[in-house]
């Protein structure tokens, strides 16, 4: 029968492991400081809206409930809280908004209500509260449509489908054509194989318009050196914002600046050859910072989030908050 391993056994590599988490840390601090400063600097400003504050997994999250009024409170909690904290947090917001949506509904539904009379003066005047699929229907049979700009209209019609149709001299419609693809699905294919992703310096995203370099209102050929892959922000960018964009005889692509500046196209990150922590690891002797088995050791005792009084407190900060209450639970027991 083997024996098991003595205590001591254990401990050794048991702070080694929890030392180098705290030095895992120390880097990580590093780099979110090295960020920090980037963002402030502006280093972001090439076509993208900000640099990130929160990870893909927390914001994922928050955009299941987020709105107008709601989403400076969500970003503190994402900021606040673990990946898995926000996660239940959110599920419990929706829940709630869900519960207050059909309360208003309700009280929408009590409150519908449409007079229409004949005045003085024969007009016919209409007056009512209508909800909001019947009001929805309303506006849409009055044509209460929004316009849109000249560049927006281009950049839906960069890779969208046409339909001709000629008009007499009175306006009237004489003849609608058959309606046909900008892109073809052949030349659709041949455009992601060479491009594969956004070309946008810097962007990999998979989900893409077929932009026009020339637009074809303007004479632009719908050919493979005419068309460039980017994504739907960066599609915007370029016809909105004032990038442009040009595609060499072998593909290439080369995007300028609204301020008529070159935006070069990243570097490969560099390769490193030493240890993965040796450059902070060399620092923290003089930055006195000293780092042992327990210097990572959360205060946290493994208490349970109580999500329902979380979502309370934050769902609808200016009414009454409940008195939170606390249940008696056994501490998690601190490793060493």
């Amino acid at each position: 029968m083997q024996c098991p391993p003595s205590f001591s056994a254990i401990q050794s590599p048991g702070h080694a492991i929890t030392e180098l988490s705290s030095r895992i840390d120390a880097v990580t601090y590093e780099l979110l400081v090295l960020i920090r400063e980037f963002d402030e600097r502006g280093g972001w400003n090439n076509g993208f809206r900000k640099c990130g504050e929160i990870s893909y997994s927390k914001a994922r999250a928050i955009t299941r409930v987020a709105t107008s009024a709601n989403e400076h409170t969500l970003l503190d909690v994402a900021r606040c809280g673990t990946a898995a904290h926000v996660e239940r947090i959110m599920r419990v917001w929706r829940q709630t908004d869900r519960g207050a949506e059909a309360a208003d509904e309700k009280r929408r539904h009590r409150t519908r209500q449409l007079q229409t009379w004949i005045d003085d003066d024969g007009m016919v005047v209409i007056r009512g509260r209508l909800s909001p699929e019947v009001g929805a229907v309303l506006r849409r049979a009055l044509e209460d449509g929004a316009g849109v700009s000249a560049e927006t209209s281009r950049r839906l019609a960069c890779d969208a489908a046409t339909l001709t149709m000629r008009h007499g001299a009175s306006g009237q419609i004489l003849n609608i054509g058959r309606k046909t693809r900008t892109i073809s699905p052949a030349l659709r294919r041949a455009l992601t194989t060479r491009d594969r992703h956004c070309r946008f310096p810097g962007c990999s995203a998979g989900h893409c318009d077929a932009h026009h370099v020339r637009h074809w209102a303007n004479g632009g050929p719908t050919k493979l050196d005419n068309l460039v892959l980017l994504c739907r922000r960066h599609h915007r960018a370029v016809h909105e914002e004032g990038f442009t964009v040009r595609v060499g005889a072998t593909g290439e692509a080369a995007f300028v600046r609204p301020d008529k500046q070159p935006l070069q196209n990243l570097p490969a990150p560099p390769r490193w050859q030493g240890g993965a922590l040796a450059p902070t690891l060399d620092r923290l002797p003089g930055d006195e910072i000293a780092i042992s088995p327990h210097t990572a050791m959360p205060h946290w005792h493994g208490e349970r989030l109580d999500e329902g009084w979380a979502v309370s407190v934050l769902w609808r900060p200016r009414e009454s908050v409940p008195t939170r209450r606390f249940t008696t639970a056994r501490p998690a027991s601190r490793r060493v």
